[in-house]
């Protein structure tokens, strides 16, 4: 039996959104446990029509699933980044390139265990 890996998504913009429905719709060996989002009030008007229906929450709490996804704003890049490292959960960046000019992020992956996927 494949491990159930849960994953949370950091933006339900149009890349988050699209990824979390996916998700929704069944991928094997994924659920969508959780969403963080800018708009609260949106983000729940935006779940409404899922299967398993993710709680929306803050970021921080989005380190606790075994995937951290970002499709957010660059402006809150790294304290997600952050926050997936720190747990030594796999982080998947969409904005690859802000990793670029934060090297250091690479480096405390190395040392918590956490894995980078880009």
């Amino acid at each position: 039996m494949v491990q159930e890996l849960t994953v949370g998504i950091a933006g339900l913009g149009a890349i988050g959104l699209h990824l979390a429905r996916a998700i929704d719709a069944g991928v094997p060996g994924l659920r969508l446990a959780a969403v963080a989002a800018r708009d609260h009030a949106k983000a729940e008007r935006n779940l409404a029509g899922f299967r398993n229906r993710p709680p929306v929450v803050p970021i921080s709490d989005l380190a606790a699933c075994d995937v951290v996804v970002e499709a957010a704003p660059a402006a809150i890049f790294e304290s997600i980044a952050t926050a997936a490292i720190e747990a030594g959960r796999i982080f998947i960046p969409s904005s690859v390139g802000a990793l670029l000019p934060r090297m250091h992020l690479v480096e405390r992956a190395k040392q918590t265990g956490a894995r980078i996927i880009v």
